[in-house]
């Protein structure tokens, strides 16, 4: 997943990049039967936002809010490649640390939250 969103470019100007990004962290959470809405930008040249939300498939009134970007600010332009390499067990590549990772992260933890409800 990682190296599918990593590889994905998604810099600041990109639009349809950063929205690229955005439609597989929509796919991803989508198997966990979220109520996935696109909400459009009050600013021209940014991408829609993506909401998702369970507060329907359960009777839980109280809900996870996460909210984060899903652009990576340089561009290949910059020596920044949207391409992943593994060193001495690290990862690296355009977006790793900020915020592509965090992105996993967050989708991770949603579904280890949201998996054992159905």
């Amino acid at each position: 997943f990682l190296k599918e969103i990593v590889e994905q470019s998604s810099e600041t100007k990109d639009v349809q990049g950063v929205f690229a990004v955005q439609k597989i962290i929509a796919n991803r959470l989508s198997l966990l039967k979220g109520d996935l809405q696109w909400l459009e930008p009050e600013l021209p040249n940014f991408a829609p936002a993506l909401l998702v939300s369970w507060g329907s498939h359960h009777q839980n009134t109280n809900g996870v809010c996460f909210i984060s970007h899903a652009d990576t600010v340089y561009s290949q332009k910059e020596l920044r490649p949207f391409a992943i390499n593994e060193k001495d067990g690290f990862i690296y590549g355009g977006g790793v640390a900020d915020n592509k990772g965090g992105l996993l992260i967050a989708c991770l933890a949603l579904e280890k939250l949201y998996s054992s409800l159905f």
